[in-house]
């Protein structure tokens, strides 16, 4: 070998290749980037090789007269030459790794991470900021500067492509997803000695969060985690009041933060869902100091130290720096679209459903609480169900049927129907199925009145619905001024029910209806095959409304049935309002039942409520899905009276738990903006 300059910078031929000789941590290895090629053929040689490797000196060629090439692929060399310099030049290396160009705002956790010797962050800005650019940020420029070789994701498993995709697109990462539906085709590509698992093999890993927290697997996984862990979603890791799924996270959660060489960053639209103990406990993650701090009379040493640690930004926050050019589309006026059922079969046969649930919530003065319990859950879940639409009726009723008498126990505990009635989204609850049960054993007559309400049901066709038809006189109007609209709605019966039907109506677009029947490889895909279509309606369940990037391809959403929490509504929205939709404006639109209670209810107590006790203390109020006001306060405006479509907005004020609920909003907002302050 000849004696040359191995200078980090300098460009030598090895192997019949141009390289770039590049930064290495070790003095006895010389690192080769190439020159043409990707980052991931990086190879380092031994200096005590270099004899053998022939390593020469080289330049690159200069311009030739006889070969000259067009304009245009001269002014891509020149503009790619100029941005890649530009920003290779600054003291963000990843700059020149990524293919777009981040919003200043979106380098504001970078700043704060590039600060920390170890990273320790929480990044809870509001839905559709850019939280997943900003954390994936960090990463890259961490990778970029060798502060570490190995990251995970640790997220929900619905999330595992799409943050496969970020990755890839955005950052040029190739991540493997690690769940139950990928494990096998992972652990066949491992070397044969032995000493590795799938979580120390592969560099970059996405791994499904409730894969990896109990038994061999959650061990394997703390004894291999990487040096850097995201976590996404982090609100489903807070420490819960009692045992379950959420605790099992936050055990695993807390013990690959007991490491304290580990940086973690964690992310999450709602850090605060109303429990103070369950935001401090996210605190404690990212500093054990934090585990007993006092939030609302925090010092000023105190809000100093926190704010190290935890970003938080709000839309008007960032629009408010955006010097006049927001980076997101403008939302047009919500709108709220009633329809009646009165006169129609639909309302004959809300009312024997109505009457039904009703007898389940007699005579249970002296029953305990757990039975007591069941038995509302019991009878919000079926009137739920049947105000969705006559597909979900039908499901609903065959259901009761089938199972009888398994809520009727003292071992009943509300968790079992949270997922199924109230749409919580701080344990990662969710179900858009019909698995509802009657809570004692039906006698005769109730099957057959049973039986008696799925004749009725089936008897509905779209042409009686007029929930139906006054989705179609919407859609219309979304499509007539060019938007492409989502449809949410909250069982998979309806969804269903939905794509078939409109598909008569609307022949010229592509339908789809995506469920959590399929898996989360199916739902990516339908999605990407509607993206390709010029003209298309999704359908979705709740399955799509937390986490998933919308905004590509729809601009529009349609809420067919409400959301029984007001954070839900948000997390729907926030699919298409948020930072990289292509339509300039937003719509959206609730459709409600002016004449059922149990849209009225919900509009009443669940979401107007909500939204005005924030606007008064200007902070987003978060309801713990385990609040027992919350229940109450439905239950109470659903049952209060005897007839189901009386109206109930006369005794509201005067209902001492309608009360208790608002006194107890205002408690969560005072907390919410004293905390906030920090």
């Amino acid at each position: 070998m000849e004696n040359i300059n191995l200078e980090v910078g300098s460009v030598v031929e090895c192997r019949k290749r141009d390289w770039i000789v590049a930064n290495s941590n070790n003095p006895d290895i010389v690192m080769l980037r190439p020159l043409i090629g990707s980052d991931v053929e990086t190879i380092g040689i031994h200096k005590s090789l270099l004899h053998i490797e022939n390593i020469k000196k080289t330049e690159l060629s200069k311009p030739d007269t006889n070969n000259i090439q067009d304009f245009e692929s001269a002014r891509l060399l020149y503009d790619a030459s100029r941005f890649l310099l530009r920003n290779a030049a600054g003291p963000i290396r990843a700059f020149s790794k990524i293919n777009f160009s981040p919003r200043p705002y979106q380098l504001v956790p970078l700043m704060m991470a590039m600060k920390q010797e170890v990273v320790r962050l929480l990044i809870a800005d509001d839905v559709g900021v850019g939280k997943t650019i900003e954390a994936a940020l960090i990463v890259k420029e961490m990778i970029e500067r060798d502060e570490i070789e190995r990251f995970c994701v640790l997220c929900p498993p619905h999330l595992s492509e799409q943050w496969q995709k970020e990755l890839k697109d955005k950052f040029n990462i190739d991540a493997e997803i690690i769940r139950s539906g990928t494990i096998n085709r992972l652990q066949k590509r491992l070397p044969s000695n032995g000493i590795h698992s799938v979580f120390s093999y592969y560099k970059y890993t996405i791994v499904s969060l409730d894969y990896v927290k109990t038994g061999d697997k959650k061990q394997i996984f703390l004894n291999h985690a990487p040096e850097f862990v995201l976590v996404d979603e982090a609100h489903t890791c807070a420490r819960p009041k009692g045992e379950g799924a959420q605790q099992l996270r936050h055990e695993l959660v807390s013990k690959l933060a007991q490491d304290k060489n580990r940086h973690m960053l964690f992310l999450t639209a709602t850090p605060h869902s109303g429990i103070e103990e369950s935001f401090r406990s996210i605190l404690s993650l990212l500093n054990s100091n934090f585990e007993k701090l006092d939030l609302i009379n925090a010092s000023q040493k105190d809000r100093e130290e926190l704010a190290k640690y935890f970003c938080q930004r709000s839309r008007v926050d960032v629009e408010k720096r955006a010097g006049g050019r927001s980076p997101f589309p403008e939302r047009e006026e919500p709108e709220e679209i009633f329809y009646e059922i009165a006169g129609s079969e639909y309302k004959t046969l809300f009312d024997n459903v109505y009457k039904f649930a009703s007898g389940i919530l007699k005579d249970i003065d002296d029953l305990g609480h757990a039975k007591k319990r069941g038995r509302f859950w019991s009878a919000l879940a079926i009137m739920r169900s049947v105000v969705s639409s006559p597909a979900s009726a039908i499901k609903t009723i065959q259901s009761q049927k089938e199972k009888r008498g398994c809520l009727d126990s003292e071992d009943f505990e509300d968790s079992v129907f949270e997922g199924i009635v109230y749409d919580p989204i701080d344990q990662n609850i969710y179900s858009d199925t019909n698995t509802v049960s009657v809570v004692s054993k039906l006698t005769e007559h109730e099957i057959k009145e049973l039986r008696k309400f799925e004749a009725m049901a089936k008897a509905i066709g779209p042409e009686k619905d007029t929930k139906f038809l006054q989705l179609k006189a919407v859609l219309n109007n979304h499509l007539a001024k060019g938007y492409h609209p989502v449809v949410f709605c909250r069982y998979i019966p309806t969804a269903n029910y939905l794509a078939d039907h409109l598909a008569k109506y609307f022949k010229d677009y592509k339908i789809t209806p995506i469920t959590s029947e399929f898996t989360d490889e199916e739902r990516q895909i339908k999605l990407d095959q509607m993206g390709a279509e010029k003209k298309r309606i999704l359908i979705a369940t709740d399955c799509l409304s937390e986490g998933m990037n919308l905004q590509e391809n729809f601009s529009s959403v349609i809420h067919y049935d409400l959301p029984w929490n007001p954070n839900r509504l948000e997390q729907r929205e926030g699919r298409v309002d948020r930072y990289g939709q292509h339509s300039p404006k937003v719509k959206t639109t609730i459709i409600y039942g002016k004449d059922n209670r149990v849209d009225g209810a919900v509009l009443e107590i669940l979401l107007r409520k909500v939204q005005t006790i924030s606007k008064w203390a200007n902070v987003r109020i978060s309801i713990p899905s385990d609040s027992k006001d919350v229940t109450d306060a439905i239950i109470q405006s659903l049952f209060k009276k005897d007839t189901p479509s009386a109206p109930m907005f006369d005794f509201m004020n005067d209902n001492q738990q309608i009360k208790s609920y608002d006194n107890y909003l205002k408690n969560v907002a005072e907390k919410e903006k004293l905390s906030r302050s920090i």
